[in-house]
């Protein structure tokens, strides 16, 4: 949410940044079905933003809401779940298990 300045509050590291905007938690451009859909965005700052669009998931599983980025993925499609539970097995983060169809 923006604050009084203008600034964006955002979801995933807290932080005020006046760069910020919308940003998909799963890619509308492989996701264009979840385009509209309100729970597959969040504001979030250019950093966390990029993270995204480029995952980096070591920064990702510091975002604050990490868990419900997990679980859109997990109740979207199991497909894109586990190539994220993949990405972070690679990093060691065992946090989460594959889910067998």
């Amino acid at each position: 949410m923006l604050d009084e300045y203008g600034f964006l509050f955002c979801v995933s590291c807290s932080c005020n940044h006046p760069d910020g905007g919308h940003s998909h938690n799963m890619p509308v451009k492989h996701f264009p079905e979840l385009e509209s859909d309100p729970k597959n965005f969040k504001l979030r700052c250019m950093d966390c933003h990029k993270a995204l669009d480029f995952p980096d998931f070591k920064k990702i599983i510091l975002f604050k809401d990490f868990p419900q980025l997990m679980e859109y993925r997990r109740e979207k499609d199991i497909h894109e779940f586990n190539r994220w539970v993949s990405c972070l097995l690679a990093i060691g983060y065992t946090e989460y298990q594959y889910i067998q169809e």
